[in-house]
This record gives C-alpha cells, structure tokens and sequence, in this order.
C-alpha cells in the first residue's frame, strides 16, 4: 500500500505524462526545431527527462524497424549456432532527425544503420564502389534539352538502400538492434542491404541498372549512371535508335508535330525522349513528354522492387538551382542557396563581397613569413 505522500508523487507523475501525451496530440501550433530535441542514441531517444517528445521518437523507430522487418523483409532472425566460423557480427545504431519540407516540420524520421566500419573485406563484402554521374554530364544533358517545351523532374527512391538484395555470396550478420531485443543466442540474417553497409551503394546501383533496363531505358556507354528511352513521336513512322537520333542533331533541329500527328498529346516534337541521370538516389530527369514519363514511373512502380516518388521539378538538384523556363527553353544554374548556407555557418552573411579572391596588394611572401 503507498501511503499518502508516495500517493501523490504517483498522482503528480501521472498528471504530468498525460498533459505531456495531450500537448503532444493536440498542439497544432507551427513546429520548427527549437521544438524538438534530436537523440544522439536510443536510449537518449526514449528518455523522457532528456527528450520530452519521447513518444514521437518511439513512434518512428517502431515504424522504421517494421518497415524493414515486416515491409522489405530485409532480414531474417537465425541462430549463432548455424553462423559459419569465420562470420563477422557487426553492430547497428539508430540514426535520429527532424525533417522539415519547405521549411515546415514533417516528421520525426529514425534510422536503422550499421555500423560498416566493423565489416571486413572479402567476408562481408567483395566491392564496394558504385558510381554516380559526373557534373560534367549532369551539365551536358542540361544544355542538350535547354529547348522550349523540355521539363526537369526529381525522382528519389523512397529506403532507396533497404530495397536491393545483398549480392550472392555475401553474408552479413547483425547484433541486437537497441530497443528490440533478440532471444538469446539468436541474431539477423541480412537478407537485403541497409544504410551502412559498405556494398549498399554498388547494389542499389545493381538494382537500377536491371530495373530501368527492363523497363525500356538503355545505358549510356559514356556514362554508366545516364539512362535514355526515346521513342516515335509521328504515327505510321519506324522506331527510332538513340544512334540515329544523335547523329542526325535531331535534339537541335527539332521541329514541332501537328495534334493530329502526335502519338503523345504532350510532346510537341517527332521525338518523345526521356533522360534518367542518377546520382546515388536521385534521379535527375530530363523529358519532353508526360506520357512517356508516365509509363516510366508505371513500369518501375509495376515492378516493384523501387518506389520512386516525384520531389518535383530539378529547380533544386544535388544543392544547384535550375531555373528553367519552358517556353524558350533557357536554364539556369546557381548554388546561392548552397553560398548562403556557408556564409551563416561562419557568421559572414553582412560581409563585404570582394570582386577578386584576395587584394593585388597583399604580398603572400610577407605572409608566410609571418607564419614561420
């Protein structure tokens, strides 16, 4: 039995983890993220003196280890026993940050990622490198479809590296994830590659390359992260090969079709062409048609081994702006957001710009002088 003053102790606990749980399913006040406490680990995660959205913490590890569990079967529970002699159990972390969209708060997101620092080469893995497209060619498709009626779109992969299956051979085990304990002498099969893990880059690129291969889009041989599909934009004409509509300059000497001509409604020239430019998980892309993009997004979606997601336009693509206007086919580019940010981080925002990088008159000899 409490006696009173233990009593009301329980009652004041009580009343204060009820208000807590009322403000946190009532309060539609504007978030941002002076709110909000970000965890450097689980159990800081679900501490409710430390954090006091606690709960909105918890919520989205449960969501996160479902998703991997029970969504995309990433991993399957097996015994120590049955692990071969030279098996590596590696360990795992949980990753916590708020996020925000258009500077509005979204979400509390958790992570599970390993830690793939602890992997060992020709046991956990074979390769590891994966690659992404150059600048150069992210510029080159840029100034090939600066054209009218030519239009960018973001598409991510939604758990873009918990969606490719580890590659044959590879055997990666998994401790205890924090805060969903194993029976003992039990641990994780990956079955499916996770944040972290030093092959997860190279299989999700694997796992494009077949997928948008499948679909209709070929590879560039100049640039192994550039997909094309291009199709036949006039009715009663033969198909078209990437080759011939490159060596004809068709992309600079387009001209328009008639409606009543057109294959796609929306694409206004005699070729409906769409360009995949990936860059890790973003796809960059570049096209002239709806539809053909249309069915690009159904044919992977069909598939279902990635779910990709339209993030709109490539007005901010890998932190460059491109401002593209649709009617005269003009692009341009900048990183003044990018420029911006750097200049908060060290506090020079009110600085005086300068025309060139450092004075005429500043004599670099007298400077290292001084710093001897």
């Amino acid at each position: 039995m409490l006696d009173e003053s233990n009593l009301e102790e329980a009652l004041l606990v009580h009343v204060e983890a009820a208000a807590l749980i009322a403000h946190i399913t009532t309060d539609r006040a504007p978030l941002n993220a002076t709110q909000f406490t970000t965890p450097s680990d689980y159990a800081h995660a679900i501490d409710p003196e430390r954090t006091p959205h606690f709960r909105l913490w918890l919520e989205a590890t449960r969501k996160e280890y479902d998703l991997l569990d029970k969504t995309m079967g990433c991993w399957e529970v097996v015994h120590i026993d049955t692990l071969p002699e030279d098996a590596n159990l590696i360990g795992v972390k949980w990753v916590f940050k708020i996020k925000f969209k258009n500077g509005e708060y979204e979400r509390h997101k958790a992570r599970i990622v390993a830690l793939g620092y602890q992997q060992r080469k020709d046991v956990d893995y074979f390769a590891s490198f994966s690659p992404t497209a150059s600048y150069v060619t992210i510029r080159l498709v840029l100034a090939l479809t600066a054209l009218p009626h030519w239009y960018g779109v973001d598409l991510d992969a939604t758990g873009a590296f918990i969606s490719a299956p580890l590659p044959p051979g590879e055997q990666v085990y998994f401790k205890d994830i924090p805060g969903f304990d194993l029976p003992k002498g039990k641990c994780v099969r990956l079955k499916k590659t996770v944040y972290g893990l030093v092959q997860a880059p190279l299989s999700y690129f694997k796992l494009c390359k077949e997928v948008y291969g499948k679909v209709g889009l070929r590879q560039l041989d100049c640039d192994e992260c550039v997909f094309v599909r291009c199709a036949q934009k006039i009715k009663g004409q033969p198909p078209l090969t990437t080759e011939h509509i490159i060596e004809s300059g068709a992309f600079m000497t387009m001209d328009t079709v008639s409606e009543h001509q057109r294959v796609y409604k929306t694409c206004l020239y005699p070729v409906a062409c769409i360009i995949v430019v990936m860059y890790v998980h973003n796809n960059g892309v570049r096209h002239n048609c709806w539809e053909l993009l249309a069915e690009f997004e159904a044919d992977v979606a069909k598939d279902g081994r990635i779910d990709l997601h339209c993030e709109g336009d490539m007005s901010s693509f890998l932190s460059v702006r491109c401002i593209n206007n649709t009617q005269t086919g003009e692009i341009t580019a900048d990183q003044e957001a990018y420029s911006d940010t750097l200049l908060a981080k060290y506090h020079m925002t009110n600085c005086n710009p300068n025309k060139v990088p450092l004075k005429p008159s500043v004599s670099l000899h007298e400077i290292a002088a001084r710093s001897l």
